[in-house]
């Protein structure tokens, strides 16, 4: 989730061209997107989830 956040920020926290850091892996390689992924795999969205309150 940390790095979700991360990237959140490197997309959204500076100016088009401004200089920042990027997480990379071990290859110095960036690393992709994280994307939330449902219990199967696929990609999950607005449309494809929901919020159920526990008790």
């Amino acid at each position: 989730m940390v790095a979700a956040l991360r990237q959140r920020g490197e997309r959204h926290a500076f100016a088009p061209g401004e200089e920042h850091s990027v997480l990379v892996d071990e290859a110095g390689q960036p690393v992709p997107p994280l994307r939330a992924a449902g219990a199967d795999g696929g990609r999950v969205g607005v449309a494809t989830t929901s919020v159920r309150k526990v008790r």
